[in-house]
């Protein structure tokens, strides 16, 4: 990973590349920032100790530099490495949550959990039982034997320890995921041109547009309400599997039924239309 100076060198590099074959880059030297001029040669050298530029020619009014393959895809390989630790990425329920902050904060975590067994109820001690099944099973505590049906020693794992830092992480970038350029065009129907037009870097919150739905269908929805409520029901199962699966299961019963209120509810048909391609486009 490169530092901050350093991206913002390559990415004005990068602005500088037009796509030619021999990965040449050239500007002039007010492109970068005035921040590090005097350190321009420096960077430069870094960079290529990176493996992100093969070699600069520089004069006194413009720059050259050879790019490498690792340096044109830089920033799409940091993204994807990112993407993918987010799709690894386990979050814990947050009653877990809670149990494995305790832990992490217990200066004697066996004791911790040893006084948490001696005050439960039967229902408390087995959900306590099944979270400490949870912790383990994901790695994140290792319990070496009990004692009277109490924990005997409670080993912490590095997992743990970077837990809420993986978190923040995941959570970035389930935020980024939801900044979309997209158009879904136009849609015929028999009375007429249904248009849904661009939506450019907002933040796209499928909760906030199920709600929104929800509030049109008991405004709107007449006798339909029941329908639609139950097919807004479908489509939010719908994008919870997506996201979960990262796959498209093909389900043309939905869509004929969702078609079905397109000449008289075109708004609702939109308003799917859009949920279901901003969750498709996060894939991509």
């Amino acid at each position: 990973m490169l530092n901050k100076m350093q991206e913002d060198a390559l990415k004005v590099i990068l602005q500088r590349y037009d796509g030619n074959t021999d990965l040449l880059a050239k500007g002039g030297y007010d492109a970068f920032p005035t921040y590090m001029m005097l350190a321009l040669s420096e960077v430069f050298a870094q960079l290529k100790a990176f493996g992100v530029i093969a070699s600069t020619s520089n004069d006194l009014s413009v720059w050259r530099v050879y790019l490498t393959p690792n340096g044109v895809s830089y920033f799409e390989d940091q993204q994807r490495q990112i993407e993918n630790k987010v799709i690894s990425f386990k979050k814990l329920p947050t009653n877990s949550k809670k149990l494995l902050d305790e832990i992490l904060e217990a200066e004697n975590p066996t004791q911790l959990l040893c006084k948490r067994f001696e005050s439960v109820s039967d229902k408390e001690d087995e959900e306590l039982r099944s979270i400490l099944r949870e912790l383990m099973k994901d790695g994140y505590i290792h319990i070496s034997g009990w004692a009277d049906d109490v924990p005997i020693y409670v080993e912490i794992n590095n997992s743990a320890r970077v837990y809420n830092e993986n978190l923040a992480d995941y959570e970035k970038q389930l935020k980024f995921n939801k900044r979309v350029i997209y158009n879904i065009g136009t849609i015929n129907n028999q009375s007429g041109v249904l248009a849904i037009g661009d939506i450019s870097n907002s933040t796209f919150s499928i909760d906030n547009s199920v709600q929104r739905i929800e509030s049109e269908i008991e405004k709107n929805g007449g006798e339909d309400k029941e329908a639609l409520s139950s097919l807004l029901l479908e489509v939010k199962e719908l994008i919870d599997n997506i996201n979960v699966t990262r796959q498209i299961t093909k389900n043309s019963s939905f869509f004929k039924r969702l078609s079905s209120h397109l000449e008289k509810h075109g708004w609702f048909y939109g308003e799917i239309v859009g949920l279901i391609g901003v969750t498709i486009l996060q894939l991509l």
